[in-house]
């Protein structure tokens, strides 16, 4: 996945001889010393005794003082990328679907999960300081009060602007930048991905979010507003948009959202395909991927039996490299419709999507169990 870095808010490829460095004030300076840097000492003791590993191990005074001064990088047109970007590899992760169809609570439950540790031993996640203040104007009212985020819009300098960018973390050492943008569910035609979604054609990863009144999966529950259920024919062109743009080698994850909200009847065989994996309490990295790839087979196979599913299947599976299937459900519970928040939050099969996405983008590998492909 090594490439050149774009920056990750205007999506300008750059080279590393084209950044400056400049501190919270705006001031440039010369490129600053680097948080690895280490003494002969180091060096000696580490050609000693075969381990390179320490060498790597970011030095806290330095950075302490890097952070103080707030030197960065900035991209010709003056957006901060990440320190190492032009040393390990980035992914784009980008969300499609209709209006409702829960994209922005989605992103807001993974990211919530990610910073939980939910998928240690394998990776742990840093958000930078600028993706760290986005998160907190999106979604700070939702994770202390269970407040329903504000809906990604055209026009408004959110999330749908800007990418939310983590580092994955492995054995010590930063491993690869994780950016995920949102697309606005209004923002989803051919035009509008040329000029407001361009990420789709830096993407890695797509995860299109699908509800289960679009594919006529009856309902569990009337508790959600009708303004939050979709059709499908504002689902399927919200598809086919964003496949014909998609790169060859694109993983397309294919998210039923809303999961809590299926007849249990419906999916009668799918019942374990909704229970949440135990990442954190021994589960290898192996046998965590090997039952997401069952439980996809699985969602699949039903999705192909729904006439408006098997439509979706195969668009999807012609378009991308590969694809996954997943029944998630962000919150476990609709929001109530007077207090317009969610009283008390489950999240189901939440990180599924992007661990099966992280092995087709080749970051991680499943067969070597917990270790990181990089």
């Amino acid at each position: 996945m090594a490439r050149d870095y774009f920056c990750p808010r205007c999506l300008e490829r750059i080279t590393e001889d084209a950044v400056v460095y400049r501190t919270h004030d705006g001031e440039q300076v010369e490129r600053p010393e680097t948080v690895y840097q280490r003494g002969f000492r180091a060096w000696a003791d580490a050609v000693w005794r075969g381990d390179p590993a320490p060498l790597y191990q970011v030095d806290p005074k330095v950075q302490a003082e890097q952070h103080a001064r707030g030197v960065h990088l900035v991209c010709p047109r003056g957006h901060r990328i990440p320190r190492q970007a032009f040393r390990i590899p980035s992914v784009v992760v980008g969300l499609i679907g209709e209006t409702s169809a829960g994209k922005t609570v989605y992103l807001g439950t993974l990211l919530e999960q990610l910073d939980r540790g939910r998928l240690l031993p394998y990776l742990s996640f840093d958000a930078d300081e600028f993706t760290e203040s986005l998160t907190e104007e999106v979604f700070g009212d939702f994770y202390r009060y269970g407040s329903v985020p504000q809906a990604t819009a055209p026009g408004r300098g959110d999330v749908q602007r800007e990418a939310l960018t983590l580092t994955a973390r492995a054995e010590g050492r930063d491993r690869f930048y994780l950016s995920f943008f949102d697309a606005s569910g209004e923002q989803n035609t051919r035009r509008h991905h040329g000029t407001d979604n361009r990420f789709l054609f830096a993407a890695d990863v797509v995860m299109h979010l699908i509800t289960p009144d679009a594919l006529g999966l009856a309902p569990r529950t009337a508790a959600r507003r009708q303004d939050q259920r979709q059709t499908w024919h504002s689902t399927h062109a919200a598809i086919k948009a964003a496949a014909d743009v998609a790169q060859p080698q694109t993983h397309a994850a294919v998210i039923i959202g809303k999961s809590d909200d299926i007849d249990p009847a419906a999916i009668d065989m799918l019942t374990d395909a909704r229970s949440d994996l135990d990442y954190g309490g021994g589960l290898t990295l192996l046998r965590a991927y090997q039952v997401i790839e069952q439980d996809s087979h699985y969602i699949r196979d039903v999705l192909r039996s729904i006439p408006d599913g098997k439509v979706l299947v195969d668009r999807i599976e012609g378009a991308y490299a590969s694809a996954s299937y997943h029944l998630v459900s962000a919150t476990g519970e609709p929001a109530d419709i007077y207090q317009n928040r969610f009283l008390q939050r489950n999240p189901q099969r939440v990180v599924d999507p992007l661990l099966a996405s992280l092995v087709a983008a080749g970051m991680l590998d499943a067969r070597e169990g917990r270790r990181v492909l990089l």
